[in-house]
């Protein structure tokens, strides 16, 4: 599957097959912080909601995370990501892949340290809810629409004092997105941005109150 599908992207050589969101803007600006940043991940146990081609969650491995938990929606995603993921530990010590759309299936596996979701944020509402390959762009009416389902899980798995990375868009709302960030004791603000000529693309980092 992977013969002819396989590119170069942040300097990793990756299997993307067509229908796998290929690393886009949005993507590097998640790369670029992580890469200044790497104790956010090192020694941690990361999970990368959305994962796409696996890029994310592989850097996270490359930084030195102890454990990394790589979710996406997409079945051919996963598959990918495992791939990926195996070029680095190839005896999937300190990864997995599961398919999923939500999170509470993860509750058994609560206590992240960092929680890293590049989301659709497009507003626009999918026209088929189970088409994987829509479901990479489109955010739901308010753009915001999967951010906020995660969000609502983020205090059942993240762990006290843990990390958020999370993508936005100008195009969204992003009142009511910090209104629900607010809500669920969150400390944040934007770390990262990248202007468009249609969009400004915003790199928001929400840390859990400890107790």
């Amino acid at each position: 599957m992977c013969r002819s599908n396989r590119k170069v992207r942040w300097g990793y050589f990756l299997c993307i097959p067509e229908g796998v969101y290929d690393p886009s803007d949005d993507t590097y600006m998640i790369l670029e912080y992580l890469s200044s940043h790497p104790e956010i991940v090192k020694n941690k146990k990361v999970l990368d909601i959305g994962t796409g081609s696996g890029i994310i969650a592989l850097h996270s491995l490359v930084l030195g995370a102890s454990d990394v938990v790589a979710t996406d929606v997409n079945c051919l995603a996963s598959y990918s990501t495992c791939l990926n993921l195996s070029s680095f530990d190839k005896q999937q010590e300190r990864f997995s892949v599961v398919i999923g759309n939500k999170v509470t299936f993860l509750r058994s596996r609560s206590g992240f340290d960092t929680i890293i979701i590049n989301p659709p944020y497009l507003p626009i509402e999918p026209k088929n809810a189970n088409d994987p390959f829509e479901l990479q762009w489109a955010g739901g009416k308010e753009g915001i629409d999967f951010s906020l389902s995660i969000l609502d899980e983020i205090p059942e798995i993240l762990s006290s004092g843990g990390t958020l990375l999370l993508v936005s868009s100008s195009l969204g709302n992003l009142e009511i997105l910090y209104r629900k960030m607010s809500e669920i004791d969150m400390k944040f603000g934007i770390v990262s941005s990248k202007s468009f000529f249609f969009e400004d693309l915003y790199l928001i980092k929400g840390e859990k109150n400890g107790y």
